[in-house]
């Protein structure tokens, strides 16, 4: 090629500008790939700082539940027992009446105009004499 046609050509291109670029791009071109992956690396690394944080706000999100879900649950543990005492109260108290009226039916005088009748007493009397049924 001759001097006369190139000389115009890369002025047309760039000039002396383009000449320095094409020759620094040739000089530096593992130290721009090096760059290149590097700024690669930065972005994968900020991607994955990104997906921690999202994942550990996810995490802290979850375990607020569950501490809320423990505390319901604690809740409900808490009313059970409320029952359940209560219902031995009225089981205790069932039992306590139930003591009374059978000891009501055993003090009791089932015989109508009885010159023994006794009224019914809270005790069974030791010596209770039972009236002798009368044939009619």
């Amino acid at each position: 090629m001759n001097w006369d046609v190139l000389i115009p050509i890369v002025a047309t291109l760039g000039g002396w500008e383009s000449l320095r670029y094409t020759f620094e791009a040739i000089r530096n071109r593992r130290t721009n790939k090096r760059k290149e992956a590097s700024g690669a690396t930065s972005m994968e690394l900020d991607n994955r700082s990104k997906e921690a944080e999202i994942l550990a706000n996810h995490n802290r999100y979850l375990e607020q539940q569950l501490q809320e879900r423990n505390l319901r649950v604690d809740a409900q543990y808490k009313k059970i027992e409320v029952l359940i005492e209560q219902n031995t109260l009225l089981l205790i108290e069932a039992g306590q009446k139930d003591v009374a009226l059978n000891a009501a039916e055993n003090a009791r005088c089932n015989v109508n105009g009885c010159t023994n009748r006794q009224p019914p007493r809270r005790y069974a009397v030791k010596n209770y004499n039972k009236p002798k049924k009368t044939e009619q």
